[in-house]
């Protein structure tokens, strides 16, 4: 079961929701544009990996860099979120 905190913390469902259009994996840089702050993107990505909704790459030794993707079980939450948003903005 999700942590109900974590589905109400700022941003959460949109990054969801960005992995969710992007349907392949991304660079941590590349979800700048839902939290700008690198050290919040982070703590938000260590949380959603912790509760094994996004995964998350091994460093790139050239770009020093990770990419996220959404597990399959992140794949089910943000779909149900996004039908839960069009039924409420229907």
């Amino acid at each position: 079961m999700i942590n109900n905190s974590l589905l109400a913390t700022p941003n959460v469902v949109k990054v969801l929701f960005k992995l969710l259009d992007l349907d392949e994996p991304v660079y941590i840089s590349g979800l700048l544009d839902v939290v700008s702050n690198q050290n919040r993107l982070k703590d938000l990505l260590n949380s959603l990996e912790s509760a094994n909704l996004v995964s998350m790459s091994n460093r790139d030794p050239v770009r020093r860099s990770r990419k996220v993707s959404l597990t399959e079980k992140g794949k089910q939450v943000a779909e149900l979120l996004k039908q839960a948003e069009d039924l409420i903005n229907d």
